[in-house]
């Protein structure tokens, strides 16, 4: 599995991992190889990649963690292996640099690892899943807020900090969780439970179907409610709402409410895993989709679960959100991409393409412009696929093309232009204060969701594809066995409509028959 990418820079300063690896006495780590990169090694890899970034890639094969350099193609630089399983790999992008790279790897016991393969020190979290014994299911550093501004857009909650030194795990029992890489994991910390809805109607002092236990707890759940016009209707049974839980604070010398342990928050989302999650570029939004088949937009400001919309059939594998913070792209066990609009709350095209699960999406900031957005998927057909997103490559719903027949149509030919709320209209509920409770949009008609075609579809490999990244000059694929495959993007001032060289662009095939 691909999981992680570092482009070595100029990063942002940030602490380093506590342990060095060398003379550790902890049986987790049972053996390594090729650590700490030398200064050499480094300064000969920047040597070879002269005018191009250095592209360092990580991924799991087995109790494996595998680092190497993507534009080279080579052996790799360096392996770790583990007492567990690793499950998923992540590089920050943020910090990364000639002299220190930050790299988290969670596991299927839980524990979370951070790796510095530079310095060959590393730190590790939730040991023996004191937090959470729950398998990690995917795992995101989070970007440094800008240390000028004024006010943080997570409010209270922590979730952003001049420093990146915040992370976030999804795990297999339905939670996400963020952490606080220079903080120490609390024993004693216990996650709330969904609250029964009976007894939780029936409570007194528990406004809006909160749930707390104790003074010591920071807890609560928002109770379902009926959308108004524009909106979906309750969340249905088995739609559980959210329940939030941090350790206990402390107030600091200035008479601030602080946390000196980790988790910084847990969020339960679902009784089923939450298989990945993405967030809004301004962090205020958070998308997770689950083996429950549902794409749940939580208000990250407020620790607030906003819509839950579910797929037709299976769950749902993965979730990208559009650079512009305008969309949202999923992929699942239905064969289909799905492109939401959060913000409008529907569904804007169903993109078909695939004929086997779809494993990983991905946008593509550097070849998208106002009109078109382009995204690209992966999936266990072994197909690459590309699209572009706009107003006129949407296909008109089929419910649309009779004038006599009238439906309920929760989506519409959504242009692809910045329009302001007024624009808008009024019953779309832009605002996360406005809106009452989180609404569950169940799958709509085929027949009323607009159709999206490919721009290419590519059978590159007889191996299941697991995950695909863009970068300015290279497309690359993870695939399930472990392989890398990188492909060079043409400059952008060339007109490929695919976006590809010239000769991986020319074999394009046609759509299968069960694909369309």
């Amino acid at each position: 599995m691909l999981g992680g990418l570092a482009l070595a820079g100029d990063g942002v300063p940030t602490s380093r991992p506590a342990r060095a690896l060398k003379g550790s006495s902890s049986s987790f780590v049972r053996s390594w190889d090729g650590l700490p990169l030398s200064q050499v090694q480094m300064r000969g890899l920047g040597d070879a990649n002269v005018g191009r970034d250095t592209i360092f890639g990580f991924q799991t094969i087995g109790k494996t963690l595998v680092m190497s350099e993507i534009a080279k193609g080579k052996d790799a630089l360096a392996r770790v292996i583990f007492a567990s399983f690793p499950t998923c790999v992540d590089a920050n992008q943020h910090t990364a640099s000639g002299s220190q790279i930050d790299v988290l790897v969670g596991f299927a016991t839980g524990d979370i690892i951070w790796l510095d393969p530079l310095t060959a020190r590393y730190s590790r979290y939730n040991k023996s899943g004191c937090i959470t014994s729950s398998p990690v299911t995917s795992i995101l550093w989070l970007p440094p807020a800008p240390p000028t501004s004024p006010t943080s857009p997570a409010g209270d909650n922590g979730l952003t900090s001049p420093r990146s030194n915040l992370f976030v795990t999804s795990h297999a029992d339905g939670s996400i969780v963020l952490w606080d890489k220079d903080k120490e994991d609390w024993n004693g910390f216990l996650a709330q439970p969904f609250p029964a809805p009976a007894s939780v109607a029936n409570t007194p002092g528990l406004g809006g179907g909160g749930f707390a236990r104790g003074s010591e707890w920071s807890s609560s759940s928002e109770g379902g409610a009926t959308r108004g016009e524009g909106g979906g209707g309750k969340v249905a049974a088995g739609q559980e709402d959210m329940v939030v839980s941090r350790p206990p604070t402390t107030a600091d010398r200035k008479g601030q409410s602080t946390a000196k342990f980790n988790p910084v928050a847990h969020w339960r989302l679902s009784k089923k895993a939450i298989t990945a999650f993405a967030f809004s570029p301004d962090l205020t939004l958070c998308a997770a989709v689950g083996d429950d088949g549902c794409l749940r937009i939580i208000d990250a400001v407020e620790e607030k679960l906003l819509d839950v919309f579910s797929s037709y059939f299976g769950a749902l594998n993965c979730v990208a959100w559009s650079p512009d913070g305008r969309f949202v792209v999923t992929g699942g066990q239905d064969d289909l991409c799905t492109v939401y609009a959060p913000l409008e709350q529907h569904v804007v095209a169903h993109c078909q393409g695939h004929a086997s699960w779809v494993k990983g999406v991905a946008w593509d900031a550097w070849r998208s412009e106002d009109r078109t957005l382009r995204f690209a998927s992966v999936g266990e057909d072994c197909k690459l696929v590309l699209w572009d997103l706009s107003s006129a490559s949407l296909t008109r719903p089929k419910a649309h093309a009779h004038p006599h027949v009238r439906r309920h149509s929760t989506s519409s030919q959504t242009s692809l232009h910045r329009r302001s709320i007024s624009e808008s209209g009024p019953h779309l509920p832009l605002d996360p204060s406005e809106r009452a409770g989180p609404a569950f949009h169940p799958a709509p008609r085929r027949d009323d969701v607009s159709l999206l075609q490919p721009i290419m579809v590519k059978t590159l490999s007889t191996d299941l594809f697991s995950d695909v990244h863009i970068l300015p000059e290279y497309l690359i694929l993870g695939t399930r066995v472990g392989q890398v495959r990188q492909y060079d993007r043409p400059p952008t001032g060339d007109g490929s409509l695919t976006g590809l060289s010239s000769e991986f662009a020319a074999s394009v095939v046609r759509i299968d028959a069960r694909a369309r």
